[in-house]
């Protein structure tokens, strides 16, 4: 679990040997975008990157783009990410 409980950009902790990342978001914010995030390197803000809103559920495969993804969430609320890891 992955609580993005502020406005800074937030990482996971990436077991060595990951390929695969299944992410499961869960948040207080269900009228409207609730967290962003990127896999390029990129640092993501409030209005730029791939936007992630309750319950969406995405997968993230190659080591690289799961050592670049970042998040952050758009304003106040509850935002946590639950996350499985796949080697």
């Amino acid at each position: 679990n992955l609580s993005v409980s502020s406005a800074a950009v937030f990482t996971p902790t990436v077991p060595t040997g990951t390929k695969y990342m299944e992410i499961r978001v869960e948040s207080s914010v269900t009228a409207a975008v609730a967290m962003r995030y990127l896999i390029t390197g990129g640092t993501p803000t409030a209005s730029n990157g791939m936007a992630l809103n309750h319950l969406d559920l995405f997968d993230i495969t190659d080591a690289q783009n799961i050592q670049n993804f970042k998040v952050i969430r758009t304003g106040a609320g509850t935002h946590n990410l639950h996350i499985t890891y796949y080697k």
